[in-house]
């Protein structure tokens, strides 16, 4: 046996199996490490925390069941309660070393990934409540360096992790697990990301399935439509895609019963048939939207901004003799909450475009509004009996402030709020 460390080393590792109770059950392979590394802070090539303390934890077929009567492996078999099945698991926390903190320096930086493979609810009758493919991404900072605040490492450059002099070391904390697993920690600015497909069902009265996405990051600099000046704001992304809905009585109305392969896949898509036999309520179809909320740093300004593109159709089912439906549906919102000029997302740096995520592996959705805006369009269609039938395409447009003339009125123009509203191919 050859002892060759050069520095300050501890490693755990192994396949660990717990119980408690009999109410909390799991199952993981792990690995535990600490050694000391050099670290940029700032990504200009010179060390600014030296023996800087470095933990990292890496998980794999991680199961845990919480509830009663589950298996001791971490799976629900007949239990009753919250399951996580198929997860994996990548953290790492720097923190400065001994000198550094003499000096005042009380900076922490923290990394992490989690992906899970399914987790929700089980063995409640009628009520299905989870998420599949689920990921769950954190890059975050805390203390000072004894005088500036603490910003998120770029984990991708910021690392000399063999303390030779050069940085870029790539972190992999799966890489010392047993089959090694790639884990590779390479977020490169502030993040609080959860993405994933997430499905709840109960009885035969709701159903609610699709891929969504949350993303807090860093702070950004917007321009208010008009301005030169820009305003510092904390941003937060909402999105989802491919959302399926019902509500009502004999459903659910959205079953998965098909899939890419032809078998079902546990996922709501353009691939399943609905059962139009028994409902009756109102449906929601291949729902996508992106959403950004924007709150100014500075407490003194109370101005905040939202903008918004949302696609799909919501129609009624079930109900004899009577249909409405609104289909192709798209609303686009870009607002403030005082009334005032909204964002132009066409100062924004890089691309000219705001990106919201949808989910793990569905598109982007991009918001480049360069005025205040507000326009819903769609195909609507009413049918009652054989007495009523109204069918046709309609737009509802308020945008931007607009300059006219007063027939026989002022001579300067007049600055007037306008609201659009059209139809085309009408039938009655």
């Amino acid at each position: 046996l050859t002892i060759n460390f050069t520095g300050a080393f501890l490693q755990a590792w192994g396949t660990l199996q717990f119980g408690l109770l009999g109410f909390v059950s799991g199952k993981a392979s792990f690995v535990f490490t600490t050694y000391n590394i050099d670290v940029d802070v700032n990504n200009d090539g010179v060390v600014d925390l030296t023996n800087a303390s470095i933990m990292t934890l890496a998980m794999n077929d991680v199961n845990l069941f919480v509830g009663v009567n589950g298996n001791d492996d971490g799976t629900a078999g007949d239990g009753i309660g919250f399951e996580v099945l198929d997860a994996q698991l990548a953290l790492a926390q720097v923190k400065a070393g001994e000198e550094d903190i003499a000096a005042g320096n009380t900076s922490s930086y923290l990394s992490m990934r989690a992906i899970v493979g399914s987790a929700g609810l089980v063995g409640i009758p009628g009520l299905t409540a989870g998420a599949k493919n689920l990921i769950i991404e954190i890059n975050q900072a805390s203390g000072t360096d004894g005088v500036i605040e603490a910003t998120p490492l770029n984990w991708s450059k910021a690392l000399d992790l063999d303390r030779n002099g050069t940085f870029q070391d790539v972190l992999d904390p799966g890489q010392y697990l047993d089959p090694a697993v790639g884990m590779v920690l390479d977020f490169e600015k502030k993040l609080l990301r959860v993405r994933g497909f997430v499905i709840l069902t109960i009885s035969e009265f709701v159903h609610v399935s699709g891929n969504f996405a949350f993303e807090k990051g860093e702070e950004i600099d917007v321009y208010p439509v008009g301005s030169a000046e820009p305003v510092r704001v904390s941003v937060l992304k909402v999105g989802a895609s491919d959302m399926y809905a019902f509500a009502g009585i004999g459903g659910p109305y959205w079953q998965d019963n098909s899939g890419p392969s032809g078998t079902p896949d546990g996922m709501i898509d353009e691939h399943d048939t609905p059962d139009t036999a028994n409902a009756m309520g109102l449906v929601l179809e291949n729902v996508n939207f992106g959403l950004a909320l924007m709150k100014p740093v500075d407490p003194a300004k109370t101005t905040s901004y939202t903008a918004l593109k949302a696609s799909g159709s919501v129609f009624l089912t079930g109900i004899p003799s009577f249909e409405l439906s609104a289909m192709n549906m798209v609303i686009e919102v870009n607002q403030s909450n005082d009334n005032t000029a909204p964002v132009d997302f066409s100062k924004l740096l890089p691309g000219k475009k705001m990106l919201i995520p949808t989910g793990p592996a569905s598109d982007d959705i991009a918001l480049d509004f360069t005025q205040k805006w507000l326009r819903v369009s769609g195909t609507v269609n009413l049918s009652i009996a054989d007495f009523v039938h109204v069918s046709g395409h309609f737009v509802f447009e308020k945008g931007g402030n607009e300059f006219v003339h007063i027939v026989n009125g002022l001579t300067n123009p007049v600055e007037v709020e306008v609201m659009k509203i059209g139809a085309s191919d009408v039938n009655v």
